[in-house]
């Protein structure tokens, strides 16, 4: 029935009122609903555009196993931690003995700031580091200030009385300004660490505004803009006012390239804002890296103005400020972009520009500033290395012929010739001395230490140490001894079967085992009564594997002597997660913990307590007694009591002038690492290269604070002589390798049907058959053919470095398969990189001959910044590194010139090179090459133009180009990962770990040629070449052993030919390195290094088969390249590499 009866209807209105409620209900679940479903679409559409942002962002950087810069954390501002101390007195006109001089003639010029005069006939512009003036309309330029002082970014005032500029004369990059009446000059800003550049007057010409860098642990600096007032009748600096800062104390980012508007009423400026604060390589600028800001004066804010697709930067206002000129990258073409600040829009008006460097890190500018004619043509430096002008309506372009005269003084070339083997091949003195303990006890001192794998010891003040053990299937590590000095107590280390802790019974020699079960072990260390032992267990790495490497850290275990002269050893316990720990006086735990800062902890009863704190020191270790504290900061030895001013807080530690406690001791005179304490709290060991060093506590008020002289004279030292064979090959007499063609690299003709006459680990001759006679009775060998090379030079490796001292490590192994045969490090730890050169040299591992620079001498903040204040600051510096073997020394982005003269003056005293760090700023590269510097390190990220490829030509200078991470583009490693699948290379998938091939290979980004512009760099290394300079080949250490291969075919892309390529990968190299009387040619007296090819394979035919050797010799011993074993004179199987997780691809 449908009818409802009046009853029904009465019954019903309480559910037709619910339904009524329930429908009031629904329209608001509804509207919920649908605004939920708008917040979702809003959602979507926001996540969309992040992620169209995010797929345009450039890609993350693959894993890369070495890189120049260390530092990998950020640590606190250190905006007012340097410098240290007071600068010496330095003028770098004088001091740097700039004696020679350069003259040429170019009508090009590389990365040329232009400005125009206010009444518009002549323009300033600056060319290596020197100010020219030249007509409007082009012509001759005129020499406006020359000299040793490196100026550029020259701007006229708005009354044109006067130039501001920015100069290196006070030492460090400063703005000064030139009086063009009189001719006198002075200082605007007086900076001692913070370098300011490119400073713009305001249009009254009361003030101006410049960009001041800052860096933290990075040497990548930051910029700020800050303004300065100016008082030009006096003539003092005034201080300055920071307008925009940058992103944080820590970034590495931040504004630059200032320039008031008009009216003066606002600054324009551009920045990177493709990251917030940390500075990246191989960004995407077809997305946005720079953008231009507007900052308002009057309210202290910025407003973004443009940028997107192509970024926009170096931002420069028309007169009647209604027109904003800038540059973009369209495509891949840097253009002239001009936007109406009205309207909004912009214009390309021309993309004949030079290459921008928005790819970079940009302390020049990313582009040469330049200046407005009037409303309709803008000044500007172009690709062809000349200016022009260009309509702003039409965007023609006229170019402003320009004849420069240009007159440099030059310093010598900073180059040593070291003898690289010290004279003698057959020993040589060891300088690598580890883990130094000392300790004295009823009038008797034992001695002990590590070097060349193995423990030795020394009795009282004996200099000529024994081994300990006859162990020789073990690398020992960290040795100390009992408070009786009975018992020794070591880790070792086996590449096969792992590691474990022993106890050397010193007496009897007998050995005990402390570990059940196999491991990394490092830092064991016996309780003060005997009765426990601590050691700290190592996690896993890139040379030794992951093979037993769980849960790190500090483990006890308690120890008994039995009568029957054994030990019982307990269970052991995880005391810490900290490693590198050593018992108190009490028997607590002590360990260092962290890292920028470190801090020391003691762990008691399952407790922790923080001790002492340090921000920048690189070791800190509490005495046993807890009464004193001696660290390591800036590389030199200190001690101070241990005496917090809040007994609630943990002690502050430095020895930074402000920071420092009240009582502290200096101990090292040049530096030292690797503290140690005896277990009384009696002593202070600590080392530098193969001296040992004590200061016995009980002096430590014998001195006042501030008299190193009296605190020196306190401090013992044993310096260890120690003598270590070499593996010379044991031919009485000499061996022949016959039927060979030889290319020499001496001479581009090759020896056909060749004899090399081998004598030991040297050449004796070499010639074809009818110039050699065949020596009487000589061993031949059959070169089946081959066309033979000298062994590859790489000037600019890297490789891991870690704690477990692997007996064979696989990057060494790579390399020495692929032909190169020696290898130069520009940045390592000295005691790991020359401990393992030793350890070659004596023949206990194998590979490359090993040269570096040691730990790098880094200009900026953190625990390796190294203080170059005078020159006792730089001769210990370079003393550090000496002292190890080592005779190159890499200045890495020391902020001040000065220091960096420095550093080549001490070279020059000490005998030594120095490299220093690129670092993408193109004028201190400029002024390293003028000062002397042995090498510049690292691709000038620019196109380079005749000014440029004149001065590196002519200076002795070697260049280093490092394309295979070449700098203003993408890194050229990347071009080889999208056009080869290097994980089917079976020689190198053979040695490496699986997961450091494919794991940042297997799926590269694509990106079309000009995107690498490696291309560009290496057609500048040819012409560099062509002029007679010095160029070589450094593989970064990107994909060991290939990747030089690689920079080989990156040099062939610049149109060198295929000889003068594999000139640059041996000869050239050894040149640069001051080595080429030893290595990188074939010719008697060199020593024996040289690569074979198959007939069918020369890499002089063809570039691509540079990477297909088929032997190598190395200090005449003949190995296959595709095993590494030994072919000749005594066929032998090296010994097996660590387990390195490797899956092998089939």
């Amino acid at each position: 029935s449908t009818r409802m009866m009046d009853s029904d209807r009465d019954d019903a209105a309480p559910l037709l009122q619910q339904l009524n409620a329930s429908s009031k209900k629904l329209k608001v679940i509804a509207a919920v609903i649908t605004i939920m479903v708008a917040i979702l679409l809003v959602i979507v559409v926001a996540l969309s555009i992040a992620l169209a942002r995010e797929r345009n962002k450039p890609a993350p950087p693959e894993p890369e196993p070495t890189q120049c810069p260390l530092p990998t954390t950020i640590v606190d501002d250190s905006t007012h931690d340097f410098p240290l101390g007071q600068y010496q007195a330095w003028n770098i006109a004088t001091d740097g003995n700039h004696n020679r001089t350069l003259d040429f003639v170019t009508e090009e010029g590389t990365w040329l700031n232009s400005d125009l005069s206010p009444n518009g006939t002549l323009v300033v512009f600056d060319l290596l580091g020197d100010l020219y003036t030249i007509p409007q309309s082009g012509g001759n330029a005129t020499l406006l200030k020359g000299g040793v002082p490196f100026d550029t970014a020259a701007r006229y005032s708005p009354d044109g009385r006067y130039i501001l500029y920015t100069s290196d004369a006070s030492g460090i990059e400063n703005q000064w300004i030139w009086e063009i009446s009189s001719g006198q000059t002075w200082p605007v800003t007086n900076e001692n660490f913070h370098w300011v550049t490119d400073g713009q007057w305001h249009p009254t010409g009361t003030m101006i505004v410049a960009t001041k860098w800052y860096t933290s642990t990075r040497s990548l600096g930051a910029g700020e803009l800050w303004e300065y007032p100016l008082d030009l009748a006096s003539r003092k600096v005034q201080a300055g006012t920071k307008r925009v800062d940058r992103a944080s104390l820590t970034a590495q980012i931040g504004p630059q390239e200032p320039i008031y508007s008009r009216d003066g009423n606002s600054i324009f400026y551009s920045k990177n804002t493709a990251f917030r604060e940390v500075w990246e390589y191989s960004q995407n600028p077809h997305a946005e890296i720079y953008s231009i800001f507007q900052f308002d004066r009057s309210t202290n804010k910025s407003m973004r103005l443009t940028g997107g697709p192509g970024g926009a930067a170096r931002p420069s206002p028309s007169p009647s400020g209604n027109l904003l000129a800038f540059i973009r990258r369209v495509v891949y073409e840097t253009c002239l972009i001009v936007r109406d600040l009205t309207t909004g829009l912009e214009t390309a008006v021309n993309c004949d520009l030079g290459f921008d460097q928005q790819e970079s890190y940009t302390p020049a500018g990313v582009y040469p500033a330049f200046d407005w004619v009037d409303e309709t043509q803008i000044f500007i430096w172009g690709k062809q290395g000349k200016f022009m002008t260009v309509s702003v309506s039409s965007g023609a372009e006229v170019i402003i012929p320009m004849t420069v005269n240009v007159h440099l003084n030059l310093a010598p070339t900073t180059r040593s010739h070291p003898d690289i083997l010290a004279g003698n091949s057959s020993s040589f003195q060891v300088k690598v001395i580890e883990n130094p303990w000392r300790k004295t006890l009823r009038g008797t001192t034992t001695t002990v230490f590590t070097a060349l794998g193995n423990t030795y010891q020394l009795a009282g003040d004996n200099t000529i140490p024994t081994r300990v053990t006859n162990q020789r299937d073990f690398v020992e590590i960290s040795p100390s001894v009992s408070s009786d000095l009975r018992y020794l107590i070591q880790a070792v280390w086996n590449d096969t079967t792992f590691g474990s802790v022993q106890i050397v019974d010193l007496t009897s020699g007998q050995t005990f085992s402390v570990t059940t079960s196999p491991g990394r072990y490092m830092f064991p260390r016996f309780s003060h009564d005997m009765t426990s032992v601590i050691y700290s267990r190592m996690g896993g790495d890139s040379t030794s594997g992951n093979y037993y490497s769980l849960n790190p850290g500090t483990y006890q275990s308690t120890i008994e002597f039995t009568p029957e002269n054994s030990v019982k050893v307990g269970i052991p316990n995880l005391v810490t997660e900290n490693r590198y720990s050593y018992f108190s006086a009490e028997n607590s735990i002590l360990s260092p913990s962290g890292e920028y800062p470190i801090s020391l902890i003691e762990t008691k009863d399952g407790k922790s307590n923080t001790l002492a704190i340090s921000k920048y020191a690189s070791e800190l270790k509490v005495s046993p007694d807890k009464k004193y504290v001696a660290f390591v900061e800036f590389r030199y030895v200190y001690l101070t009591t241990l005496s917090p001013t809040d007994p609630n807080q943990p002690m502050s530690v430095s020895s930074r002038p402000g920071y420092s406690p009240n009582f502290i001791l200096k101990l090292s005179q040049s530096g030292g690492s690797k503290i140690e304490w005896d277990e009384n709290s009696e002593f202070l060991i600590w080392s530098l290269g193969n001296t040992i060093y004590r200061f016995q506590v009980s002096d430590v008020d014998a001195c006042q604070s501030n008299d190193t002289v009296c605190v020196f004279s306190k401090v013992s030292f044993l310096e260890i002589q120690l003598e270590a064979p070499t593996p010379v090959p044991p031919v009485p007499t000499p061996y022949v390798i016959e039927n060979v063609t030889v290319y020499t690299m001496e001479d581009p003709n090759p020896i056909n049907d060749a004899i090399i006459v081998i004598l030991g680990d040297k050449i004796s001759q070499v010639g074809s058959r009818d110039q050699v006679p065949m020596p009487p009775n000589a061993p031949v060998y059959n070169g089946q053919g081959t066309i033979v090379f000298p062994g590859f030079v790489d000037v600019h490796a890297h490789w891991d470095f870690n704690e477990i001292p692997v007996q064979q490590n696989w990057q060494y192994l790579l390399n020495l398969a692929y032909g190169i045969t020696t290898l130069h490090n520009p940045s390592m730890d000295s005691i790991g990189i020359f401990r393992d050169a030793e350890l070659i040299r004596n023949g206990k591992k194998l590979g490359p001959r090993l040269f570096s620079t040691g730990t790098v001498l880094y200009g900026a903040g953190g625990p390796i910044h190294v203080e170059i204040d005078n020159m006792q600051d730089a001769m210990d510096a370079l003393t550090r590194i000496k002292v190890y073997g080592g005779w190159s020394a890499k200045s890495y982005n020391q902020p001040t010139r000065m220091a960096r003269q420095m550093l080549l003056k001490a070279a020059q005293i000490l005998e030594m090179d120095v490299v220093p760090e690129g670092g993408m700023n193109f004028h201190w590269n400029l002024g390293q090459i003028i000062d002397g510097h042995t090498t510049i390190e690292h691709s000038l990220p620019m196109s380079l133009y005749n000014d440029v490829i004149t001065l590196f030509a002519a200076s002795g200078t070697g260049y280093t180009p490092t394309l295979i991470v070449n700098y203003g583009g993408i890194f050229g490693e990347r071009y080889w990962y999208q056009h080869t699948n290097i994980w089917e290379d079976e020689r190198l998938m053979s040695f490496a770990p699986q997961a450091s091939i494919t794991g940042s290979t297997m799926r590269p980004i694509q990106a079309q040629d000009p995107d690498y512009h490696h291309f560009t760099t290496s057609r500048d290394v040819k012409s560099i070449k062509d002029k007679g300079g010095i160029v070589e080949l450094g593989a970064h250490g990107q994909m060991h052993g290939l990747g030089f291969h690689w920079e080989i075919l990156m040099f062939g892309q610049g149109n060198m030919s295929n000889y003068d390529v594999l000139h640059s990968a041996t000869i050239s190299g050894a040149q640069a390195l001051g080595i080429d009387s030893q290595v990188g040619s074939i010719k008697a007296g060199k020593m024996a290094d040289m690569i074979f090819y198959s007939a069918d394979e020369s890499p002089v035919d063809d570039l691509e088969n540079s990477q297909k050797v088929k032997w190598v010799l190395k200090d005449g011993i003949l190995y296959d390249a595709k095993t590494v074993n030994t072919l000749w004179p005594v066929p032998q199987t090296r010994s097996p590499l660590p387990p390195l997780n490797n899956v092998r691809l089939q």
